[in-house]
């Protein structure tokens, strides 16, 4: 069954005359001076607002700062330790070397005793 009565589909406008086009007022170059004082107070309260930012972020700084210097403490701790035990190592390293180098002089000695006493 086939629908009768389509009704007309209107012309729909794709051009536009220059005259449909409403006027644009002019934008005026030199800004109105009543407009500066909210200018003024927006600007005071991004300052305000970037100063509160500023205290806030402060704590936070010299919390940083603690924890570098903290950090840089501990790290000379570290290295402090590190030279210490690199020392106590090389101490213990040369007692040891003179140690043995004092053992096997003496069982040289001793073993040239022996050799001479046998000789």
């Amino acid at each position: 069954m086939v629908p009768t009565d389509i009704p007309d589909i209107p012309d729909i406008p794709y051009i536009y005359e220059i005259q449909d086009i409403p006027d644009i007022p002019d934008i005026p170059v030199v800004p109105d001076i009543q407009g500066i004082p909210d200018i003024l107070t927006f600007l005071t309260f991004l300052t305000f607002q970037t100063f509160q930012t500023f205290l806030t972020f402060q704590p936070f700084l010299t919390f940083q700062i603690f924890l570098t210097f903290r950090s840089f403490q501990a790290f000379q701790a570290f290295l402090i330790l590190q030279k210490l035990l690199t020392f106590e190592t090389f101490q213990a390293f040369l007692t040891f070397q003179i140690f043995l180098t004092f053992q096997t002089l003496m069982t040289f000695l001793t073993f040239h005793f022996l050799t001479f006493q046998t000789f």
